[in-house]
């Protein structure tokens, strides 16, 4: 949903995380950003507990990565840092 944030189907739950306003200056790599930063996330969790209040913590995790990697230019070069993602 890009600049809408992320629309999300859990188990019966739906939800909608809203994105992070940023100046964007390229899409290249956002996509990426936020799945390898979601599931960076994802990997560190019991899934059989995840709850929607976590998720959605994740899924907001993922929206900053994302609206980081857009405010810069390139793909690879302009993902952002752990360090820049939780600061």
């Amino acid at each position: 949903m890009g600049a809408n944030g992320v629309f999300y189907r859990f188990g019966e739950k739906t939800g909608h995380v809203a994105g992070v306003p940023c100046k964007v200056g390229d899409t290249n790599g956002a996509g990426d950003t936020f799945f390898g930063a979601a599931l960076s996330k994802l990997c560190k969790e019991d899934l059989n507990s995840l709850t929607a209040d976590k998720l959605e913590s994740i899924l907001a995790f993922a929206n900053k990565a994302a609206s980081i990697t857009t405010s810069r230019r390139g793909a690879i070069p302009a993902m952002p840092t752990l360090t820049e993602v939780e600061g």
